[in-house]
């Protein structure tokens, strides 16, 4: 993955693809909506510092996220190994891109899979939280969003949220080059830092 860290490289493999595109805070919000564009014209105006544009839909924030790049741009698949430690346990990970500028977010919420997540460049914080505070982490009612926390990891409010206090929640940045492992029904909040490319396998 060393050449893509150079976006004139995901440029010319992929640029003229047209890949979804989530517009919004987080996916939880209302504000959250999708639009289909060129993979180049969101890099342009998301990824390259010299080159920034204006922002794609006002003043949301654009972000590539949870979307199969690599089966759709086969070119970018070849550039990767599987880790030997997923091979032992599932053959055919599904490998997901997370491509966006500072300050997207992913909610904090669960899955119900193993994830190793690799940060290609920039960086990310990360909050988790374990499965057995699900109940004090207060998911959402709807089954559409029964994986995600009503509660904003960032700023924690206890008058809405009062079991909130009995969490345990452990903090990292993720930088370029690293990998962490969420285990499987782990809540996990992500934010970008920076202009920030993640590329996660999610497997059995």
């Amino acid at each position: 993955m060393e050449r893509w860290h150079d976006p004139a490289y995901l440029l010319s493999i992929a640029g003229e693809r047209t890949v979804p595109i989530e517009l919004g805070s987080q996916y939880s919000s209302d504000d959250w909506s999708q639009k289909l564009m060129k993979f180049g014209e969101f890099v342009e105006q998301n990824i390259c510092t010299d080159s920034p544009g204006p922002p794609t839909d006002g003043n949301r924030t654009a972000y590539l996220a949870q979307h199969d790049l690599f089966d759709q741009v086969p070119a970018l698949r070849r550039d990767i190994t599987v880790p030997d430690y997923i091979g032992r346990t599932d053959a055919n990970p599904r490998i997901k891109a997370w491509l966006g500028p500072k300050g997207t977010v992913s909610p904090l919420h669960t899955d119900p899979c193993h994830n190793l997540l690799c940060q290609v460049f920039g960086s990310k914080t990360i909050i988790l939280a374990r499965p057995e505070d699900t109940d004090n982490l207060y998911p959402h009612e709807h089954f559409i969003l029964s994986n995600t926390s009503q509660v904003d990891a960032r700023q924690l409010d206890y008058e809405r949220f009062p079991l909130v206090r009995q969490v345990r929640f452990r903090r990292l940045t993720l930088h370029r080059g690293e990998v962490l492992y969420i285990p499987p029904k782990w809540w996990h909040y992500v934010e970008s830092l920076s202009p920030s490319f993640s590329v996660s396998f999610w497997f059995e």
